[in-house]
């Protein structure tokens, strides 16, 4: 099984209306494909993640990558031994709960940060992207996934 997380900006969904159009079409998309994971969106900028099987996401992230409507900052990819968001085609973090947005938007910034190719002695020592995937990590315990809430 594989993941991926990226980091996009905005341009060319118009409006909240179109956003929850793409929600609401991925969601129905990954169910058939069981495809899981989440979408943040704030202040122009989307971080999605999603896992599942190696074919699934590999096709998935051809469209999201071909996407004209959003500009991929920054993507990693990771091989998982299990599904972090088990129950979740497509969560819509959009207008979430406050613990969930601070954690959300810590990781923008942090893939933000990797997106600039800036670095530091620290990078040095924990290689950057690592420390993304121990957000998400964080992120999925913190919001206990293993209760359905599509």
């Amino acid at each position: 099984m594989q993941a991926i997380i990226y980091l996009s900006r905005n341009i060319g969904f118009e409006s909240e209306l179109d956003i929850q159009d793409m929600i609401s079409f991925a969601q129905e998309q990954n169910a058939k494909h069981y495809i899981t994971g989440y979408l943040y969106f704030a202040n122009n900028m989307f971080v999605q993640y999603f896992e599942g099987k190696k074919e699934q996401v590999d096709s998935l992230w051809t469209n999201i990558s071909k996407d004209p409507r959003h500009e991929v900052l920054f993507s990693s990819r990771s091989e998982i031994n299990e599904r972090r968001f088990n129950t979740w085609y497509m969560r819509d973090w959009t207008s979430s709960t406050r613990v969930e947005s601070f954690l959300n938007e810590y990781l923008s910034e942090q893939l933000q940060y990797l997106s600039s190719n800036q670095s530091s002695f620290i990078d040095t020592i924990f290689p950057k992207e690592s420390k993304v995937w121990k957000i998400v990590d964080n992120i999925g315990k913190a919001t206990n996934p293993l209760e359905p809430d599509l």
